[in-house]
């Protein structure tokens, strides 16, 4: 069960500060209140001194030439870590709860492990940022610890190596029983992919344990072959698909993930054993498109397998600000 700090009768914007479990569950939840709408409330407040946690931090990339005028602009700025600062205020009615409130604090903001900063919006999902502390807080207060009205301020410098935030990741899922039969050992069936994020969407695809050898075929994003990159001239204007891991397909007892982040093993078999290797030098080129709120239809095909054989398909929902950016 996790412990949950609420905040009682607050109608301000909700923050949270989220600790969790090694397998994903919450384990502390931290209500974090805004000074300006609080009045005199007790708890974990947001103070006033805040930076870095909106626009995702990019590096213009230019280069020039020994007698260049100016410069030249790459095609892609570099995208930086985020090092933001919140300014918290822990504020008690007692010495009691005062250090109750110190304790939860620091048991979820630490430099050794990360924490989960959640904002709620009016208009969309909420959205969250993956962060630890970059260095120790900064004490703002003057008196004692606890002393007078049991109040501590503390500017917390953070650090994301992940820059963006995320909202609830969007799930897909097909079993061989839901697609058609093509005549020639395979399965055909259509599996709507969508990305609403002000991001391109990097796909995972996941299957259920193999019981008798398998040969998926998932689609490259909404990629289609063109001339110069159809390996045989029917495939031109037909989707990009790639073979996991190739003809051969998986065995019996196995499960795959395939991961399409440029710099990710794209397979990933829980067993132990080599088959990661045999799509080594495969990749995936066709990230879904930022703003695709209307979805698209992609063909994904299976030779073997059994009714059950199922494969699912994750989309991270990436945005560059906590707010705003909906298509």
């Amino acid at each position: 069960m996790a412990i949950h700090l609420r905040a009682t009768g607050y109608q301000g914007r909700k923050v949270q500060l989220i600790l969790r479990n090694p397998d994903g569950t919450d384990k502390i939840v931290l209500d974090i209140l805004q000074k300006e709408e609080c009045g005199d409330c007790t708890g974990i407040i947001m103070a006033e001194g805040m930076e870095g946690l909106y626009h995702t931090r990019r590096t213009l990339v230019r280069k020039s030439g020994s007698y260049q005028e100016g410069s030249t602009l790459t095609m892609f700025p570099r995208v930086e870590e985020r090092l933001p600062k919140i300014t918290l205020m822990t504020r008690g009615r007692s010495l009691r709860e005062f250090e109750r409130l110190e304790n939860l604090l620091w048991k979820v903001l630490s430099l050794r492990w990360d924490c989960y900063l959640r904002v709620y919006s009016e208009l969309s999902q909420w959205r969250e940022l993956k962060v630890r502390l970059e260095d120790v807080p900064s004490d703002k207060t003057n008196t004692w610890l606890g002393l007078g009205d049991y109040t501590h301020v503390w500017e917390c410098p953070l650090l994301a190596v992940d820059p963006f935030w995320y909202s609830r990741e969007i799930k897909r899922s097909i079993k061989r029983a839901q697609m058609t039969p093509q005549g020639d050992g395979s399965y055909l069936g259509y599996i709507e992919l969508v990305n609403p994020a002000d991001q391109d969407c990097y796909p995972d695809w996941a299957s259920n344990e193999l019981t008798v050898t398998t040969v998926w075929q998932l689609p490259d994003g909404f990629g289609i072959y063109t001339a110069a990159t159809a390996p045989t001239p029917d495939k031109i204007g037909q989707p990009v698909m790639h073979k996991i891991p190739d003809a051969s397909g998986l065995g019996p007892g196995k499960e795959f993930l395939v991961q399409t982040y440029p710099d990710r093993p794209t397979l990933l078999v829980r067993d132990g054993g080599q088959d990661w290797a045999r799509m080594r030098g495969e990749a995936f080129d066709f990230p879904l498109p930022a703003g695709t709120v209307t979805p698209q239809s992609v063909p994904v095909r299976v030779t073997g397998g059994t009714d059950d054989s199922e494969v699912t398909c994750y989309m991270p929902q990436r945005w560059d600000r906590y707010m705003g950016g909906e298509a």
